[in-house]
């Protein structure tokens, strides 16, 4: 019995290892011929044509790897365009390594783990009638069923693939590159690292990798949850790039169906606007400013607008909110509805020099050379509706003011309304025309109520005027500088200052002062002041000059009324003015025409510090009218006290006789000397004739 059961576990045994080398044989034979990689390369061919209409060459003798995994490499692949383009491929690449699943095979589908393409060549195309060579979707135009085996390489007989499943792509060192026959537009890109997945057409796609484009890399993401309905309803779409020059977002709809349209959201931010209009080939005038850029909002994109609504948009430190459409094209169209915290037009100019060279540049009273160019305006036209915080140009500051503004053929046309300035309310309008090759600029202000102190030193440098100002001007002026802008300034002004005060210069105390200053002139008196209730005049401006005959001045002590010029270009001012007593203390509406002092006072020299001293040269030219006024003088202040002052005034004539000559050779030259000699002898007589 034993020996009995022996001999049946030792068939049983022989029995076995006879299945197994059978079964072993037979997966053999079934593996050199199922994993033969002819078979796989003639089905993925023949899978590749029955779901895309396209053919897969593969020229080079596939190889079969074991270890450390499945794998098929092939050599020398090309993948045609779809029907309907022209005769190229889509894609070609030296060598492509597909990890496979081997037991799929077994249920006759295809499971490809990865794909991995090593310097592959992309070539990604629009037709003149919008079709796309990425599009895979291409159903009832393979023949019957979608279903088409490719010419030269039936499928194999009794076996066929029921399925092909793709796992990641990873692209190595490729080349991408676009061409849109519509618009001529085309884009090439080396160095593309990327990974793909798209398991099939209908499937989402992943798309994460880097590329260099124009010498700079630029790294993005890419997710579309419907890439084969891109060219018909459209796909959901999340991407995001980062380069040096931009860092942006988007998640929205995309479609490809008429051209690029997009709905969404989108973020983008970069150090320099010029700097990325330049990469991206739309180069700007040179220039200052359009640096740190940052924008975010809802966006509508189509092939001829972009619109941004409820955005937060960021320029050169400014930020403004609302709404904007751009009109794209050859001559793009900007219009725009904003909230701005302030415009700095100062980030757009030219700098002012900086250091000693500065100050004395402003000692010598010098206008800036810089260029000044409107030309970028020609670039685009606008229409613009802004209500900004704050402008700021150059020193000048204005408030909150509310600027509507249009743009057309280089020329803009802005008005300002319920403008703050300097403490004040204004509205005006300028224009600034870069139509022609010389710069022109029109503008006009009326403003009321303005702080002067602080609007003359920041638009002028000038400290000496104080009081509250009603400005009304109409102003023009054209040059390729600021000089040549002021040198050729014409229109009208009006200034009117209240309540303000003269610093520099007290003439209540040159009117006590009179009979020694005829003589010695009148020193400087920084800490001083003459205080007035209004000081008015207008301007007829001309070539960078600007001339008055009705300045007015109505003080407490005194009334002035002179006459003279403003030399804008070298910033001087030579006036004449006349001085009137006044016995009463009253201000403005007093009486102004009073007794005149027998010395006229000029002002003359750099405007933020003018020369100001008696005008002997004056005195001698009329002596009668000198002599007449000093009589009169003397009358109203009456007997004894009159005949004090003048006896003092002629005392010191005499006893400065030689001082005098010297004060009046220094003042007015030496040619007018030989006059004030023959005029001093009139006057010793006239002088003469009061004493007695």
């Amino acid at each position: 019995m034993a020996r009995r059961r022996r001999r049946r576990g030792l068939a049983r045994v022989f029995v076995f290892i006879a299945i197994v080398a059978v079964l072993g044989a037979g997966l053999f034979v079934a593996a050199r011929w199922l994993l033969s990689p002819q078979f796989v390369t003639r089905q993925l061919a023949a899978a590749v044509k029955s779901a895309t209409g396209r053919t897969l060459i593969i020229k080079g003798r596939p190889q079969i790897h074991f270890w450390p995994e499945l794998s098929i490499r092939l050599k020398d692949v090309r993948l045609s365009n779809p029907p309907g383009f022209y005769k190229g491929d889509f894609l070609q690449a030296g060598k492509i390594d597909l990890a496979v699943a081997a037991r799929p095979l077994l249920q006759r589908r295809l499971v490809v783990r990865r794909i991995n393409i090593r310097r592959p060549k992309v070539t990604l195309l629009t037709s003149m009638k919008g079709k796309t060579n990425w599009d895979f979707d291409t159903s009832g135009k393979s023949g019957k069923n979608g279903r088409q085996s490719p010419p030269g390489q039936p499928a194999a007989q009794g076996f066929a693939l029921k399925s092909i499943r793709l796992a990641p792509v990873i692209m190595e060192e490729g080349s991408v590159s676009y061409i849109d026959e519509r618009s001529g537009v085309k884009f090439a890109a080396s160095g593309v690292n990327l990974r793909l997945s798209l398991p099939t057409p209908e499937a989402p796609l992943t798309l994460k990798g880097s590329l260099v484009w124009k010498k700079e890399p630029v790294k993005f993401t890419l997710f579309l949850k419907a890439p084969a309905r891109l060219i018909t309803s459209g796909s959901a779409m999340e991407t995001s790039v980062e380069t040096p020059r931009i860092k942006a977002a988007y998640s929205g709809l995309i479609s490809l169906r008429d051209g690029l349209d997009m709905a969404g959201r989108a973020d983008a931010s970069g150090p320099s606007l010029r700097g990325l209009m330049g990469w991206l080939g739309a180069g700007l005038p040179k220039g200052r400013g359009l640096g740190p850029f940052a924008v975010s909002g809802a966006i509508d994109l189509s092939p001829k607008a972009i619109s941004l609504k409820k955005a937060a948009l960021k320029l050169d430190g400014m930020t403004a909110r609302g709404d904007v459409k751009v009109i794209t094209g050859a001559h793009p169209k900007i219009s725009a509805f904003l909230g701005v915290d302030r415009i700095d037009v100062n980030a757009y100019l030219a700098p002012e020099a900086g250091g000693k060279g500065a100050r004395k540049a402003r000692d010598a009273a010098d206008w800036s050379d810089a260029p000044v160019s409107f030309a970028p305006l020609r670039g685009l036209d606008a229409d613009l509706r802004l209500a900004a915080n704050a402008i700021v140009y150059r020193k000048v500051r204005i408030g909150r003011s509310e600027l509507t503004a249009s743009l057309r053929k280089g020329v803009l046309d802005a008005r300002l309304k319920k403008m703050a300035f300097y403490d004040g309310v204004a509205s005006g309008r300028l224009v600034l025309d870069g139509s022609g090759k010389r710069p022109l600029i029109r503008g006009s202000l009326n403003a009321k109520g303005l702080n002067g102190a602080r609007l003359l030193r920041d638009f002028a440098a000038m400290e000496s005027l104080r009081g509250t100002l009603d400005v009304v001007l109409s102003l023009a002026a054209s040059g390729r500088s600021q000089r040549e802008m002021v040198s050729t300034l014409r229109g009208n002004a009006k200034v009117k200052f209240a309540n303000g005060a003269i610093k520099g210069i007290n003439i209540a105390r040159l009117v006590r002062t009179v009979k020694t200053a005829i003589v010695n002139g009148w020193k400087k008196a920084p800490r001083e002041k003459t205080d007035f209730a209004e000081l008015s005049a207008s301007f007829r401006i001309a070539d960078g000059l600007a001339r008055t005959n009705d300045l007015k001045m109505l003080g407490p002590l005194v009334r002035l009324s002179g006459a003279g010029e403003a030399d804008l270009l070298r910033r001087k001012l030579d006036f004449r003015i006349e001085p009137k007593i006044v016995a009463s203390l009253k201000g403005q509406g007093g009486k102004a025409q009073l007794t005149g002092l027998p010395v006229p006072i000029i002002v003359k020299g750099p405007w933020d510090n003018p020369k100001i001293y008696p005008d002997i040269k004056g005195i001698l030219d009329d002596p009668k009218a000198a002599y007449a006024n000093l009589r009169e003088l003397a009358g109203q202040i009456g007997g004894k006290k009159g005949e004090r002052i003048v006896g003092k005034a002629a005392a010191a004539v005499k006893k400065q006789k030689k001082k005098l000559l010297q004060k009046a050779e220094k003042t007015i030259g030496k040619k007018t000397m030989e006059k004030a000699k023959k005029a001093e002898k009139k006057a010793r007589k006239l002088l003469k004739k009061l004493f007695q």
